[in-house]
């Protein structure tokens, strides 16, 4: 192989591995988004708001997830089609756990 196919060769995996990092990091926010760390504040006046960390972790869930789809082209037969699946998954996994937490 060329000096040139060694450096492509090692750009993909590394940039897989970071997708496959990233879909654990997504995990890690979807757990976050289904139990729920961060209760409702209270307002003066008696109402109630998200606290905007929640907010924060759903953005960062979905967003990984999706950065993690991306970069799973960069992998090769089967792992790509599993990052892809499992990065869907927990796009709408997080999704799912926001919205039946302050529904």
């Amino acid at each position: 192989m060329s000096d040139r196919g060694e450096v492509i060769a090692v750009w993909r995996s590394w940039l897989f591995g970071t997708g496959v990092v990233l879909c654990c990091l997504s995990a890690i926010g979807v757990v976050l988004c289904f139990i729920v760390p961060f209760p409702l504040i209270h307002l003066s006046n008696g109402g109630l708001m998200v606290n905007p960390w929640d907010q924060r972790v759903l953005c960062a869930a979905v967003l990984a997830s999706l950065l993690a789809s991306l970069l799973a082209a960069f992998g090769r037969g089967v792992q790509r089609i599993l990052l892809i699946v499992l990065a869907a998954i927990l796009a709408l996994l997080a999704i799912v756990g926001y919205v039946q937490n302050h529904v």
